[in-house]
């Protein structure tokens, strides 16, 4: 792969867009169904909006990687790219022309909404992304805290760009339909009711990938604590060690797999084998093995081994998305 598209982190890019495609045509597609409306911001300005994200992902990808030559440069040698194969400036510059676009791309869209305001998500994260790579990612916790946060929010911003499109149809269509609404006076509840599942699920799969992210991140933190100690990065492993860490990235994952059995009850009680199987067979299981090997890490491949076990496990999640649309057609 060439140098530039590895600083990118492609695969990475592909998830997150992945992730806004099927939280908008699978997850939000089954209640917008139920309340017989249509989404109303259109599939190109929908993948504007997604583009608009990939490309402010890129430049965290990009920045992180300016700002973390040193410490790359310790942990892994062979693969550092910025300096070497491709110049500071060039970095920066492409880092620039990227979240430009991005936040361009984003107002555009907010505006066909009639909301600008949102806009101000992708602004914020881009401020956040760039204090992250040159301030936060080496202080106690607050770093992994932000990658953590805005992992979850890329599940809300389909929602956040749809729903109020939606209320404005929903209020031509039945609202403002004097007749229609006394006629029918239970289609307003019920599709309000649908808003309320759509935000419910999208902070469901939004507080999975905060998990999930955080977990990961004190692990990748694990994985270069030669580097970071050598650059005076305060990282829950520099600071209180290896068995720390692990036994805090463990608490973690107990806390996923509790809810997930919490989950699990209620979907048992409604009698959907299907989604309970799922969760059982894809989640629980490799998570409690997950448990187990980060509870006894404390070698290089062992933390690499585990961050990917977690992007899986991310992968997974995505995936029930699939299932849950198909499951309620």
């Amino acid at each position: 792969m060439p140098p530039f598209l590895k600083l990118l982190r492609i695969p990475n890019l592909l998830i997150i867009a992945a992730s806004m495609f099927l939280m908008k045509y699978a997850i939000l597609q089954v209640f917008v169904n139920a309340s017989d409306l249509s989404f109303q911001l259109e599939p190109k300005f929908f993948f504007l909006l997604v583009l608009s994200v990939v490309f402010i992902a890129a430049g965290g990808y990009l920045i992180n990687d300016y700002f973390d030559v040193d410490i790359d440069t310790a942990n892994k040698p062979n693969e550092v790219i910025v300096g070497k194969e491709i110049s500071s400036n060039t970095v920066i510059t492409i880092y620039a022309l990227f979240n430009f676009f991005g936040i361009v791309l984003a107002y555009f869209v907010a505006a066909k909404v009639g909301v600008t305001q949102l806009a101000f998500v992708h602004v914020i994260t881009v401020g956040l992304l760039w204090f992250y790579s040159s301030e936060f990612k080496k202080m106690l916790l607050i770093g992994n805290l932000i990658v953590a946060l805005l992992s979850a929010v890329v599940f809300f911003i389909p929602a956040m760009f749809e729903i109020p499109l939606l209320i404005k149809q929903f209020k031509k269509v039945v609202v403002e339909n004097e007749e229609l609404f006394l006629m029918y006076k239970q289609i307003p509840l019920a599709i309000e009711a649908n808003f309320k599942f759509m935000w419910y699920w999208s902070s469901a799969f939004a507080l999975f990938a905060f998990l999930i992210s955080f977990c990961r991140e004190i692990i990748k933190d694990c994985q270069d604590l030669e580097g970071d100690e050598r650059y005076g990065a305060t990282t829950l492993p520099a600071k209180f060690g290896l068995s720390v860490s692990n036994k805090f990235a463990v608490a973690i994952l107990l806390v996923v797999i509790s809810l997930l059995a919490v989950a699990q009850y209620n979907i048992f009680i409604a009698k959907d084998y299907y989604s309970f199987s799922y969760i059982l067979v894809l989640f629980q299981l490799p998570l409690f093995f997950l448990v187990y090997k980060t509870y006894t890490a404390y070698t290089t491949n062992n933390y690499k081994f585990i961050s990917k076990g977690l992007k899986l496990i991310m992968l997974v999640g995505l995936g029930y998305s699939v299932l849950f649309y198909y499951l309620m057609k």
